[in-house]
């Protein structure tokens, strides 16, 4: 999947410019997420993968793998609504 930066995602969820260093905050959300999505179905939170110093990105391995799940659909369907809005 296509890496976003640290940068890229911060001013997408807070709609602001990044100031400092962002890596923290965005890994203790990400962290949170993955926690969450694995409490819905076991190991799904692996389809965040972090992309070492730059950013994050949606590893659809998993996504092929568990096409019938609920969760996963569901990812992939908020994935492409925030691909949208970064493109526009």
């Amino acid at each position: 999947g296509r890496v976003y930066t640290f940068e890229q995602l911060y001013q997408t969820v807070w709609k602001q410019f990044p100031i400092g260093n962002v890596q923290n905050v965005l890994w203790c959300l990400v962290r949170r997420i993955r926690k969450k999505m694995n409490k819905i179905e076991k190991k799904a939170g692996r389809c965040i993968v972090n992309i070492r110093g730059i950013g994050y990105c949606f590893r659809s391995k998993y996504a092929e793998e568990n096409t019938n799940s609920k969760l996963t659909k569901n990812i992939g369907r908020e994935y492409n609504k925030s691909v949208e809005k970064i493109v526009e």
